[in-house]
């Protein structure tokens, strides 16, 4: 299933306080949502490919938010200080339907979504977000 446009989830800080995504679409050419957990290898895995991924684009206009879906904060945090992650990082939370709002049932799950806030693609990992980006910033 492919998504027009983003749908607005809130999210919480490390410091407890409670965003929304819509505060980070369209302040950067491209925003990538990595949904991920502690507990998921896949996902603490894929943290150093999106971290080059990152490194490469950040000047190009892509800017990364990490979404934890920790059942805990206390996970949350071991694991942020575990892997470090140069972006923003927030929980869900508890009563969260994002997995259901975006239709995805595992983790990792990465959203990309453009400056006017459509979605690019869904279900992208750190080595297909690299590909996604290089076909869209040719030849910038």
């Amino acid at each position: 299933m492919q998504l027009e446009k983003f749908i607005d989830i809130e999210l919480i800080t490390l410091e407890g306080e409670r965003k929304w995504l819509s505060e980070y679409v369209g302040h950067s050419k491209f925003l990538f949502i990595d949904f991920w957990a502690s507990w998921c290898g896949p996902c603490i895995a894929d943290i150093p490919k999106i971290k080059q991924v990152y490194e490469k684009y950040k000047d190009k206009g892509l800017e990364v938010l990490s979404i934890s879906m920790d059942y805990t904060n206390k996970s949350w945090t071991i694991a942020m200080d575990k892997v470090d992650m140069p972006w923003r990082q927030f929980v869900l939370p508890a009563n969260s339907k994002a997995a259901e709002l975006y239709a995805f049932a595992s983790i990792p799950h990465g959203i990309l979504i453009d400056q006017d806030g459509k979605i690019v693609q869904t279900s992208v990992t750190g080595f297909f977000l690299n590909v996604i980006l290089e076909a869209l910033l040719k030849g910038e």
